[in-house]
C-alpha cells in the first residue's frame, strides 16, 4: 500500500513540474536615465511591429504584443509578448510566445504552454534577437538571462 502511494505521488510530481514552463528573464544594465531608456525600448518594440498594449513611464513598466492571427476559423494563431521593468539603469525583460486555436467563430478556444526567450532561443526566432540585439546595442551591455523557478 505505502509503494502504491509513493508511486502515485512520484508520477503526480512528475507530471507537474514536467508542465511547467521554464520561465527566463533577459537582464541588462544601462548607463542611461531610465527615462531614455524606456523611450529606446519603446521605440525597437515598435519597429519590430509590437503594439504597445500598456506602458507607464513613472515606473518603467511596459507590456507590448505582436499578433499573427489564424488565417481561417477554428486554425492556429500566435502571440509574442515583450514585457519590461526599467528601474535605476536596470532593464529586465521577459519573452513569451505562445501557439493558440481558434472556434469556428473566430473565438480562443485553447493555448499551449507558452515558451520563453533565452540564450537558448533559436536564430529563427528573429523578433526575440533583434529586440534583445537592440537593447543591447542601446545599452552597450550584454544581456544575461536568469532562469526563473
Amino acid at each position: 500500500m505505502k509503494k502504491s502511494l509513493l508511486i502515485v505521488a512520484l508520477t503526480v510530481f512528475f507530471v507537474f513540474t514536467a508542465c511547467t514552463p521554464v520561465i527566463y528573464r533577459n537582464m541588462a544594465d544601462c548607463d542611461k536615465s531610465d527615462v531614455d531608456v524606456f523611450k529606446d525600448i519603446t521605440t525597437i518594440l515598435m519597429q519590430e511591429e509590437f503594439t504597445i498594449k500598456n506602458a507607464n513611464e513613472n515606473i518603467g513598466f511596459l507590456v507590448a504584443e505582436r499578433e499573427t492571427a489564424p488565417l481561417y476559423a477554428g486554425g492556429y494563431g500566435s502571440k509574442i509578448v515583450w514585457e519590461f521593468n526599467v528601474r535605476n539603469g536596470k532593464i529586465m525583460g521577459t519573452y513569451k510566445t505562445f501557439l493558440y486555436e481558434s472556434n469556428l467563430s473566430g473565438g480562443i478556444k485553447e493555448t499551449m504552454q507558452p515558451t520563453y526567450g533565452s540564450d537558448k532561443t533559436g536564430k529563427g526566432e528573429v523578433t526575440y534577437w533583434n529586440v534583445r540585439n537592440s537593447i543591447e546595442r542601446v545599452c552597450n551591455s550584454k544581456i544575461v538571462v536568469m532562469e526563473v523557478k
